[in-house]
């Protein structure tokens, strides 16, 4: 009889621990972004998935939101229906920029100016650990790294790398900001990188953002 209560005791537990393992991890929840800077202005959040610029769903603790790259245009409007060959480099594109950025870690900031009915603007930074202190060397020589010591922007730094074109999304923006975008949009078309190794095609990019801004 002991055995066999001690047989069932020993199936429940297992039966319990499988079904609630020790290691599984919480369940994540989708919040506002108020919600994961709380009453920080800024946030180290990890990027859980990429589907186009506009639609980036970051990670923070068991916390998630859905946000938006400030001053960049997504995928999805760029004009490649009639042509399979600007189709596929508008593809091979984005891959670039999932692998850039999906899986780490970067500081996420609130951008100054928000458009009603989309995800929150945010600009996503890397800040380099390996210097001490600000006697510490930092050239900051491309304009994704002149947004401050030791930082790097995600958002310029696409623009730089040709894998979008900058966007000015309202006038509301930081004039230092806009010049570092344009510099980084000028530098990436002079140098022929990305979306401007075909020039045709990057002017196309240009003319439907600019109607669609407009």
């Amino acid at each position: 009889m002991h055995r066999l209560l001690w047989a069932t005791s020993l199936a429940i537990a297992s039966a319990i621990s499988i079904s609630n393992p020790a290691w599984a991890q919480p369940k994540e929840k989708e919040v506002k972004i108020r919600d994961i800077f709380g009453a920080q202005a800024e946030r180290l959040v990890t990027v859980a998935s990429v589907v186009d610029l506009d639609d980036i769903r970051i990670r923070f603790g068991d916390k998630t939101a859905r946000v938006r790259l400030a001053s960049v245009a997504p995928f999805h409007e760029w004009p490649v229906a009639d042509s399979p060959a600007w189709n596929k480099k508008r593809d091979q594109l984005k891959q670039r920029v999932v692998d850039q950025l999906e899986g780490n870690d970067f500081y996420v900031r609130l951008a100054i100016c928000q458009l009603e009915g989309k995800p929150p603007a945010v600009y996503l930074e890397d800040r380099v650990t390996y210097l001490i202190g600000r006697e510490s060397m930092w050239e900051g020589l491309k304009p994704a790294e002149r947004v401050g010591w030791a930082r790097t922007s995600q958002n310029i730094d696409l623009v730089y790398q040709g894998l979008s074109i900058y966007r000015p999304d309202c006038e509301a923006r930081p004039y230092d900001l806009e010049k570092l975008f344009e510099e980084a949009q000028q530098n990436a078309e002079v140098f022929r990188r990305g979306l401007w190794k075909e020039y045709r095609f990057a002017r196309a990019v240009e003319s439907t953002d600019a109607q669609i801004r407009h």
